[in-house]
């Protein structure tokens, strides 16, 4: 089994669930394809479980998420569904979910369950299953499936593969083990079908996300004497957030990368890594957190002003 979680705190993920009647899953704001995929399939067995289920992800657009099976029944509205059980998936703090940033979990739950694998997890649950070392919350959800010995079915194997594909950059970053190859290797025996995956994933771009990437690296700049480089999106920009960073990466003298994107209310912040810096760290100084190599967090503030706050911080951090 991959991480540190052991089979007595999967046993009492197991136990915890079947006690619920109504369970409503949350994930972090602004989704990604690990929140997403691992919610859907979570949801699909707690429903094999007779449970009633309802992924709640306040104002969410499906956008390339429409391959995964269960996407058109989440729920968006602005308060979430009536439940007696919540469980929150892929979030180290309950202030990073949808509409709950300033409030944290509201009151009305018998039972909050915390499951995550991220750093400074807030431990926020009555039962808090936390493990930093699985690569993604795809692997963690697989490895539980596991040692309940679930059958995982083929529309959960492309939920999980298509978690664990995003949230590893396909297998290329520092987060993968073995153990997340083998888990991999077992979800396409349970039916993901991997070149189908990916091109749902990456390869459904349109002639406008990839002008804006250019635009994007017009914007790069690069700090030769810190080691960063950095540049930004603005509101109406095609969302390409995750294209631009693998570009930037791709930067030989780039050691830490920041992504600027601007919204209405204010700038989400991407952070990562290619050293031992720890942007997860760094990040809890504006509110956010993730992993050593891999972090975000969202500010208010216009564009200009918090990439000034952002960059000074940096350049002191690295000094």
């Amino acid at each position: 089994m991959s991480g540190l979680t052991n089979s007595a705190a999967f046993h009492a993920l197991q136990g915890q669930l079947s006690l619920a009647e109504r369970v409503v899953i949350a994930v972090h704001a602004d989704p990604d394809m690990d929140a997403i995929g691992s919610a859907l399939a979570m949801r699909a067995y707690l429903m094999d479980h007779g449970k009633s289920v309802k992924l709640w992800l306040r104002g969410f657009t499906a956008r390339h998420y429409d391959f995964l099976d269960g996407i058109s029944a989440v729920v968006t509205t602005p308060e979430p569904p009536a439940g007696d059980t919540l469980l929150a998936m892929d979030c180290a703090s309950a202030y990073r979910i949808e509409g709950w940033q300033k409030t944290g979990v509201p009151d009305g739950y018998a039972s909050v369950i915390n499951w995550d694998h991220h750093q400074h997890n807030h431990q926020f649950g009555d039962l808090n299953i936390v493990d930093t070392a699985m690569s993604s919350m795809g692997e963690f959800v697989y490895w539980f499936f596991t040692e309940i010995e679930y059958a995982i079915q083929p529309e959960q194997a492309t939920q999980l593969y298509a978690a664990i594909v995003y949230d590893t950059g396909r297998f290329a970053y520092s987060n993968v083990t073995t153990e997340t190859f083998q888990a991999a290797a077992a979800l396409v025996a349970a039916g993901a079908q991997p070149e189908g995956i990916n091109n749902a994933i990456y390869n459904t771009k349109s002639v406008a996300q990839i002008k804006t990437l250019g635009t994007a690296m017009d914007r790069l700049t690069i700090e030769r004497r810190y080691g960063y480089v950095y540049t930004y999106l603005l509101p109406d920009d095609p969302m390409v957030s995750q294209d631009a960073l693998e570009l930037m990466r791709a930067l030989k003298t780039a050691k830490v990368l920041v992504l600027f994107r601007a919204k209405e209310s204010g700038v989400k912040l991407n952070f990562r890594s290619k050293i031992e810096f720890d942007v997860a760290a760094f990040a809890q100084q504006f509110g956010g957190g993730g992993h050593r190599r891999a972090s975000g967090a969202f500010v208010s503030g216009s564009l200009e002003s918090v990439m000034a706050d952002v960059l000074h911080a940096l350049e002191n951090a690295l000094r």
